[in-house]
């Protein structure tokens, strides 16, 4: 038998393997740690799986269609689902469904939405002028985050493509971004006036926290 053909055998036995390992430590039973439980490291992947990334990645990406549920996660915690689609996009960052429906599936079906802004953020900086990704991300920070810095800034970069994707109520989310960013700006400007002439602890120590609030929005 020839080297090369062997090697192919091989190459094709080490895939089958990190495909049973990867189906075997991926399973659907909700875990307390997702990202031991849930899902795989992505350097540990790459090393099983011998540079076959899309490969892994594409097998991942079909298991967690078919695992996929439609609970709301409690506050505070990040989906299982979350961390599936991260390992997908650091197997292959090219990976364009993987942003696109795992951002919205994440935003809308599992109110997921921080680690929603998160994967379309991701996929923004692969695809910074695609209009899905930048639609749904804008959507996200607008009306779910109410994170109006960001979702004015997506909108307006959907104002630099092609009039054909400017869809007809773009000028007024833009109007009402900018009110909202602006008015935010004001009422800032008012809690350090209000920091500077106080003296009460108590006082100060609230302003502090609302300001630290508002910045943290801003983010």
């Amino acid at each position: 038998m020839k080297k090369t053909s062997l090697l192919n055998i091989c190459k094709i036995s080490i895939s089958i393997i990190a495909l049973i390992l990867t189906n075997k430590f991926i399973s659907y039973n909700k875990p307390i740690n997702p990202e031991i439980y849930s899902t795989l490291n992505s350097d540990f992947v790459k090393i099983i799986s011998f540079g076959n990334y899309r490969f892994i990645s594409g097998f991942i990406w079909a298991k967690t269609l078919l695992d996929a549920d439609t609970e709301h996660i409690s506050q505070g915690e990040k989906s299982w689902l979350y961390y599936r689609f991260k390992l997908i996009s650091d197997l292959d960052p090219t990976f364009y469904e993987n942003y696109l429906h795992g951002g919205v599936y994440l935003s809308i079906i599992k109110d997921d939405i921080y680690s929603a802004a998160e994967i379309f953020d991701k996929g923004l900086s692969y695809y910074p002028k695609d209009f899905q990704l930048l639609y749904n991300a804008a959507f996200n920070y607008h009306f779910q985050i109410r994170n109006f810095d960001k979702s004015l800034k997506y909108y307006q970069r959907i104002k630099l493509l092609p009039k054909e994707y400017h869809f007809r109520i773009l000028p007024t989310l833009i109007k009402q971004a900018q009110e909202r960013v602006s008015s935010r700006g004001t009422y800032l400007s008012v809690l350090y006036e209000k920091l500077d002439s106080t003296k009460d602890p108590k006082e100060r120590k609230a302003i502090k926290q609302k300001i630290k609030r508002i910045k943290k929005s801003q983010q």
